[in-house]
């Protein structure tokens, strides 16, 4: 098997591996088992290189590289560390990217953004990339069907009022039945019914939260939802593809359309209207992360009067209101109607 791991080796001008991978015990015996055969690296790339810790990125360094690459976005998620003070103490969070750059080793900003609708690129270049993201003309004019209709916008930020529910305990067990009911019962339910029926279009659709306990009633709910839509509108379900996860779990993802399920609001225990706690949705690079997937539409489905009490989420509301995409949750179904009438009406005109 070693013999086997050094033939492919020797045979391949790219190697990709995990960090972990490059210092296992079988692929550094696999490089080393020839003397005669070099497998040293000339160079190194190493992707999301902000979340990986600085002992992980030195792994590849063994293989004498003349040239190393790290490419990461220091805005996003971090490294993961689930150790406790003396880590932090001790730098451990802090990635070898983000050490560099903290010298002054010159940095590459890469700046043209080909994921995002202009719309939705526009608040996090202005808030986490000093408005230096530039959206090429291929993206900008890039165009679908549902964006017509008030209720499926580019971006959106649904205000809703829903009581913040307390599930498992820890830092990700938070749920708001209201925010899940609406987003399935209303936005999947409408939007597929309108869009996906007798057409090829293919959609992508990314669900995430903030918290995993939201993620695990949404996909209850959704599961017996989408089976419904699909025997009653004869959907044909290649045609759509839908993700529901943590918004840690959907760095690197993108979907045609994003809905974010913000999750704080009002607690429905009596101590307190849960405002000035919004947790984890102060770190902005979690923030950026979610706001960051969408390719099409990016749908927010939150309290604003909560989330106002965080200066980003503030300043990200402020630029809603400016957008006029800021939407009672409440008025979801009538705004459907109204536009459906109207629809029918030029209809027969």
């Amino acid at each position: 098997r070693s013999k086997a791991r050094l033939d492919i080796l020797s045979s391949c001008n790219v190697v990709v591996t995990t960090l972990s991978g490059a210092g296992s015990k079988a692929f550094i015996e696999a490089c080393n088992r020839d003397s005669k055969v070099d497998q040293e690296f000339s160079a190194v790339i190493l992707d999301e290189a902000c979340q990986a810790s600085e002992p992980e990125s030195l792994i590849p360094f063994k293989f004498n590289p003349t040239t190393v690459t790290l490419v990461g976005d220091p805005q996003q998620l971090p490294v993961l560390t689930i150790s406790g003070p003396s880590t932090q103490n001790c730098l451990f969070e802090r990635s070898l990217f983000e050490r560099l750059q903290s010298l002054n080793w010159p940095v590459t900003l890469l700046r043209e953004q080909y994921r995002m609708h202009q719309r939705i690129a526009e608040f996090p270049s202005k808030e986490f990339y000093q408005g230096k993201l530039i959206t090429p003309d291929s993206v900008k004019n890039r165009s679908v069907s549902w964006t017509s209709n008030p209720c499926f916008p580019t971006i959106a930020f649904w205000d809703t009022d829903g009581k913040l529910m307390s599930g498992s305990g820890g830092g990700f067990g938070y749920s708001n039945q209201e925010e899940v009911e609406f987003i399935t019962r209303d936005i999947l339910s409408l939007f597929t019914y309108e869009y996906l029926r007798n057409t090829d279009v293919k959609v992508s659709i990314g669900i995430i939260s903030f918290y995993k306990e939201q993620v695990s009633i949404i996909l209850l709910l959704f599961a017996g939802i989408y089976w419904t839509l699909a025997s009653v509108t004869a959907l044909d379900q290649s045609r759509i593809s839908i993700k529901v996860a943590t918004v840690d779990g959907f760095q690197g993802s993108e979907c045609d359309i994003i809905i974010l399920s913000c999750v704080r609001s009002h607690s429905n225990r009596g101590g307190g209207n849960g405002r000035n706690n919004v947790g984890f949705l102060n770190d902005y690079r979690r923030v950026n992360v979610a706001l960051t997937r969408a390719k099409c539409s990016l749908w927010i489905v939150g309290n604003s009067e909560v989330l106002k009490s965080s200066n980003l989420w503030s300043k990200l509301i402020q630029h809603m209101e400016g957008e006029k995409a800021l939407q009672r949750s409440s008025d979801f179904r009538s705004m459907f109607a109204q536009w459906k009438a109207s629809k029918e009406r030029s209809f027969y005109c």
